[in-house]
């Protein structure tokens, strides 16, 4: 009997906690939620709860599978407080592939967060999404080293060249994020994971506690 009463309280916990999670996580998507399928051209109305008030990028994340998805290169910004926002699910997708959807959006302190989707399928994709990343190089391979023996003449014309890159490159430049510093899917969901535990172990003492009354 008090094992049964037990059992009964730590399943109401967790779906507590669910609940928890979904009222206090920016963007958790409704729609599409994990194994939905889709189809390509189809117009969809994608949902979230907790929107912030701010610009949000949406992009398009694709993978063989769950443990593996970058970015298409197919993203889209959306109004964060709106709650939805109406997409055309893109033709030229590759429909072996698994997706996802991950917002990128500022916190309280400024800095960068994500939040994902649950992973679905698109059928009916022309071939596969094309991916583009910006190597964060790019810059530094913009300017070329001086020689070590020049005339003044040069040394002025190298001076011209310097300044004439904006310095708002740089700034852009340290902005620029790489594949690999994005944060993956399991990573988010082992941060959730840890909240939820902790929440749990917080409230062990009363389970037993009400347990063992039972």
């Amino acid at each position: 009997m008090k094992s049964t009463v037990f059992a009964t309280l730590v399943t109401l916990f967790f779906a507590i906690a669910g609940v928890f999670a979904q009222q206090n996580t920016p963007f958790y998507t409704t729609y599409p939620i994990g194994q939905t399928q889709l189809k390509a051209g189809d117009d969809i109305t994608i949902t979230w709860l907790n929107g912030l008030d701010q610009d949000v990028t949406v992009r398009l994340l694709e993978g063989s599978n769950t443990n593996n998805l970058s970015p298409t290169g197919i993203e889209f910004t959306v109004d964060g407080s709106s709650g939805s926002y109406d997409w055309t699910v893109p033709a030229s997708v590759d429909s072996s592939a698994t997706y996802a959807l991950q917002y990128v959006y500022d916190n309280d302190e400024g800095s960068t967060e994500y939040n994902y989707s649950g992973q679905f399928s698109i059928t009916g994709g022309s071939g596969a999404a094309s991916s583009s990343v910006v190597p964060s190089s790019s810059v530094a391979a913009t300017s070329s080293p001086a020689p070590s023996q020049s005339a003044s003449a040069s040394s002025s014309a190298s001076q011209q060249q310097s300044s004439s890159v904006p310095a708002a490159s740089s700034s852009s430049a340290s902005k620029t994020q790489s594949a690999s510093e994005t944060p993956t899917i399991e990573e988010e969901s082992a941060a959730m994971m840890s909240a939820k535990w902790t929440i749990v172990s917080m409230m062990a003492p009363a389970l037993i506690a009400v347990a063992m009354v039972a």
